[in-house]
């Protein structure tokens, strides 16, 4: 994940996916990067952007808890359409993936 635009609300959140996710490293992940971004960072929500005709990412990104805001229409070439999401703090602490590492 890459983690940009950050400010005292919002942190833009972009996953670049290689090979199989595994559960164990999709919730290490997930913890990692939540954690740094609502309990370090001190961010109210993060953002997230696709290419509508990424499927793959968009699953993704559901799975991670965010939920569909959006859509930018004509925000790409060819006429693709960007998907917005948002996922909050309070989500965070309520996802099946949440794991509370003492901070």
């Amino acid at each position: 994940m890459v983690l940009t635009n950050f400010s005292s609300l919002n942190v833009d959140v972009n996953i670049v996916v290689e090979g199989e996710l595994t559960s164990v490293s999709t919730v290490v992940m997930f913890n990692a990067v939540f954690n740094l971004i609502f309990n370090k960072l001190h961010a109210e929500r993060a953002t997230g952007l696709t290419g509508s005709r990424n499927k793959l990412a968009q699953n993704i990104i559901e799975r991670f808890g965010f939920t569909k805001e959006g859509v930018m229409r004509n925000a790409f070439k060819r006429g693709e359409d960007l998907m917005v999401y948002g996922f909050l703090a309070e989500e965070y602490l309520k996802h099946k993936w949440f794991r509370n590492n003492g901070d």
